[in-house]
């Protein structure tokens, strides 16, 4: 009796340590994650503070300088498809680290382009690779946590903001002094006026003029970017390092793909491809209209409260600016907390009925009473935050996604950053800045109606079951695990269709 209790006990320690430590394993990774992350929205925040330098490297006009947004965002569009596709068939921490490698590498050649084909070619494989990360970096917080990833991707997301945040602040003190006239302004002035003659001359400049701050580049633009690739570089290391722990098992069962459909779909698969393929439009089409909104509003409403009615001055414009993103950033770390107690479909409900105030408030009022403008701009900012990881949640609880699912979010962001400008950029100049206004108005709109589509398919099919989520997003420790549980899922799933048969 005495030995059965004792045998048991250590037992019980013996699984007690095994998930202390599988724990332990997930938060590293997660922690890795989110640096991943981190280093993404550096990523995406790091070349507009340094635009200027790059136009007075290349000796070219500004509006051919921008284009270098383009090749970048053409990169990022390929790199999440093809990434995409190979997250589903290889080990997720190899692709990890290949990624980081890569984006490691080209990131450090981009300053010391003086070439502008050159610098185009680079860029476009620097996008390339960084769309491999954010694809990544979320398939595998999904396969970590399972269906307790929400909270975790609302902190994904917040250490996406934050590197987007803290790019200019680490950009800055290497830039070019910008001179105006005969006086030279303090640094902040420096990059706020730039980013206003940035914006503004996206829709006026003609192809041969030239901004009128042009000067020789003095500042050291390498920096910024070598930290960058340190940061890509260092991190590559661990992940190398995992690939390397959990036995090289590259390539996972080709039944781990399809099994979790099969357990509960084994007699209805077209159906259920229709049905998968229409939430996968759905969430493009929302992703889409949600990153617009950053696009166009965070891009244009500096240019807007500098040149419409109001004629802010360049300080009050950047304030304006940094409210917008500071409540962006603070809604993203307060939705850590939210997300434990609210459901994706309750907090996208809510950002959505934020997003239409702001943006009804903006096309109403927003265009001639000041303190309107700063209220819908601050609510704006704040209903975006949890938008896109709240997004994310809701079509797990749906579908399962894979990789390639995974691309259709990054696949929207980078399409959405190509097009836009351009697009908003043609209709301030055949009409006036009001129409930044109108069209952040109807991307809400269309993200509503597409919402409300998206959910009410949702509905009539179902949830996922518990169970199917918990089988289908396993990987919580190493591949050799995943392989494991996919052979006893394959078994449950033959035992399944002939019973059925």
């Amino acid at each position: 009796m005495d030995s059965n209790m004792a045998t048991e006990k250590a037992d019980e320690k013996e699984v007690a340590n095994r998930n202390e430590e599988k724990r332990s394993v997930k938060i590293m990774k997660t922690v890795l994650v989110y640096a991943v992350q981190f280093s993404v929205g550096y990523f995406v925040a790091i070349l507009g503070p340094c635009l200027l330098d790059f136009q007075l490297l290349l000796s070219t006009t500004l509006q051919t300088t921008t284009l270098l947004f383009t090749s970048r965002s053409s990169g990022y569009l390929i790199g999440s498809f093809l990434w995409g596709a190979s997250l589903d068939k290889y080990d997720n921490q190899l692709i990890l680290g290949i990624c980081l490698l890569g984006a490691a590498i080209s990131v450090a050649f981009v300053p010391w382009c003086s070439q502008f084909v050159l610098i185009v070619v680079v860029t476009i494989v620097w996008g390339f690779f960084t769309g491999g990360l954010e694809t990544g970096g979320n398939i595998v917080c999904l396969k970590i946590w399972g269906e307790d990833a929400e909270p975790v991707h609302q902190g994904l997301y917040f250490s996406f903001a934050l590197g987007s945040t803290l790019a200019p602040l680490l950009a800055g003190p290497f830039l070019t002094p910008i001179e105006t006239g005969s006086n030279s302004t303090d640094l902040t002035d420096n990059i706020t006026q730039c980013t206003d003659k940035l914006l503004h001359n996206m829709t006026t400049l003609n192809d041969t003029e030239e901004l009128n701050c042009q000067q020789e580049a003095s500042g050291e633009l390498w920096v910024p970017f070598t930290i960058l690739a340190c940061i890509h570089f260092l991190l590559c290391i661990p992940y190398f390092i995992i690939f390397m722990r959990d036995g090289c098992s590259a390539v996972l069962p080709k039944s781990c793909k399809v099994t979790a459909e099969h357990l509960t779909t084994s007699k209805k698969n077209y159906k259920f491809r229709i049905y998968k393929m229409a939430i996968l439009v759905l969430l493009f089409l929302l992703s889409f209209f949600y990153i617009s909104h950053e696009v166009v509003y965070g891009g244009f409403i500096f240019t807007f409260s500098v040149e419409y009615n109001f004629h802010f001055s360049v300080k009050e414009a950047s304030y304006l600016n940094s409210a917008f993103w500071g409540s962006y950033a603070v809604a993203r770390a307060l939705g850590i907390p939210t997300a434990t107690v609210l459901s994706p479909r309750t907090m996208l409900i809510i950002d959505l009925c934020g997003l239409c105030t702001a943006t009804t408030l903006l096309i109403t009022l927003g265009g001639t009473v000041v303190e309107v403008l700063w209220g819908a701009t601050i609510l704006l900012g704040f209903s975006m935050g949890t938008f896109f990881s709240s997004t994310i949640s809701w079509g797990n609880r749906y579908i399962e996604l894979t990789g390639k699912s995974m691309a259709t979010f990054t696949m929207a962001a980078a399409l959405a950053e190509i097009l836009l400008p351009w697009f908003v950029a043609f209709l301030v100049d055949q009409y006036d800045l009001m129409m930044v206004m109108y069209v952040t108005f109807s991307l809400t709109m269309s993200a509503t109606f597409c919402y409300i589509i998206m959910q009410i398919i949702g509905s009539c099919h179902g949830e996922r079951s518990r169970e199917v989520k918990s089988n289908g997003n396993v990987e919580t420790g190493s591949d050799k695990d995943n392989a494991n549980t996919c052979s006893e899922m394959a078994i449950v799933n033959t035992s399944y269709v002939t019973t059925n048969e």
